[in-house]
């Protein structure tokens, strides 16, 4: 269903999708249902998914287990539509040959039960043309001769000499349910219990209601649960992101290392950049917006962003001292003088980002968080950087000339020692 534009209705696709739920729980005729606000799952748009993986191979205590978590799972506050990831077990005939009676009529199982399989699905004796076109002329048994067991077990087979035999006599046709297919993870046979999450319902709380029901529940030996669904993709993808930090960081540390030429100002210049993290945390935090993935985009955005407001600092502020000012007189002269610069280059970035913060119009609570996430940690780091390098440029210049003085001291020294 599509809806009108956000603008022109008064309630959410949450809300419009759990009215829908109500009704159609009242329609007796409806077994399952699935209703997904977003046209998507997953935790970029959509609704969140929490799962339970049951893993073990006896299908049967699994269909049992997975079945009564459903029923636990439908009782918790903030779930939806939860349901099963494989359909329900489907009757199907199942051919037992006896080998001892197939090799007394000089037959065996594989040619036995390709010509069983010929006369239900059919053989594609030869192609019929017609103008072009060709179509396939497809032998087997009259729908009336295919239909029960009775029939099945008077299907006609051929051994080697051409002897006919009925399929009762080398076997048994015994009726079976099965599932109509067999997931498999980590080469395990598994079945999920699948459900998505209500409107302002947090992930994080539902998923430590989900693992206190799997540490409470009592599995037998060969069966295990798990928890998946989101907070499993957003498992991965954070620890990717923080390698991708981690990278970041290092590379950018090698530009500026490589640009001044030591490897003490990019390290004080990189002190900037818990404080940006700081503000990413507090400004999701007033704002009442998850931590997600879009979010932590837009943390790892500042790991550029936040140090060219150091760099323009520590650049002037060397400049001073090579010109012969103290490194107490360069600091505060380079405080003052690169005080606008700073606050420029920030509210640039700040206000082109407040039009994606404020979130207006279709579609634009996906991109919401990383405009917080930038403001919040941009204002920040802004605001100490003033402070913090300033103070531990000081501290660290003033001691590395004062060891290096020193250092020369000592030099003279021995140089003086060792003329007389």
């Amino acid at each position: 269903m599509r809806l009108t534009d956000v603008e022109g209705r008064e309630r959410s696709i949450y809300v419009i999708s759990d009215l829908l739920r109500e009704d159609l729980d009242r329609i007796p005729e409806v077994r399952q249902y699935t209703v997904t606000p977003g046209g998507m799952s997953g935790s970029m748009s959509g609704s969140a998914t929490v799962n339970i993986k049951v893993f073990g191979y006896d299908m049967d205590v699994t269909n049992a287990i997975a079945n009564d978590l459903k029923e636990k799972m439908r009782g918790m506050k903030g779930v939806r539509d939860v349901k099963l990831s494989r359909d329900d077990l489907r009757p199907e005939y199942n051919v037992v040959f006896d080998r001892d009676r197939l090799s007394y009529y000089g037959m065996n199982s594989a040619t036995a039960s390709q010509a069983v399989k010929n006369r239900i699905d059919g053989l594609v004796a030869s192609k019929y043309r017609e103008d072009g076109d060709e179509y396939d002329i497809v032998v087997r048994y009259g729908e009336p001769f295919r239909t029960s067991v009775g029939d099945v077990e008077n299907i006609t087979l051929y051994n080697a000499q051409g002897r006919p035999v009925k399929l009762k006599e080398v076997g048994r046709v015994q009726e079976e349910y099965a599932a109509p297919m067999i997931e498999r993870e980590n080469r395990q046979r598994v079945i999920s219990v699948q459900s998505t999450l209500g409107a302002g319902v947090a992930l994080g709380d539902v998923v430590a209601e989900v693992e206190k029901l799997i540490s409470e529940y009592h599995t037998p030996d060969g069966v295990d649960l798990e928890v998946g669904g989101t907070v499993e993709d957003q498992g991965d993808a954070f620890g990717d992101l923080g390698v991708l930090f981690i990278l970041i960081v290092i590379l950018v540390y090698i530009v500026m290392a490589t640009q001044f030429e030591s490897l003490l100002f990019p390290f004080i210049i990189m002190f900037t950049i818990p404080f940006a993290f700081t503000g990413v945390f507090l400004a999701l935090w007033m704002t009442s917006t998850p931590l997600s993935l879009i979010a932590l985009i837009g943390a790892i955005m500042l790991v550029g962003i936040v140090t060219k407001n150091g760099i323009v600092m520590v650049d002037y502020m060397n400049l001073l001292v090579e010109r012969g000012s103290g490194v107490f007189d360069a600091v505060i002269a380079g405080g003052k003088s690169r005080l606008r610069p700073v606050l420029m280059t920030s509210f640039t970035t700040i206000l082109g980002m407040l039009p994606l913060a404020i979130g207006t119009g279709a579609g634009s609570e996906t991109w919401q968080p990383m405009g917080i996430a930038v403001i919040g940690g941009l204002t920040c780091s802004t605001l100490l950087t003033l402070f913090i390098i300033p103070a531990l440029y000081s501290v660290f210049v003033n001691r590395s000339q004062r060891k290096e003085k020193e250092k020369l001291a000592r030099l003279s020294a021995e140089h003086q020692a060792s003329v007389h």
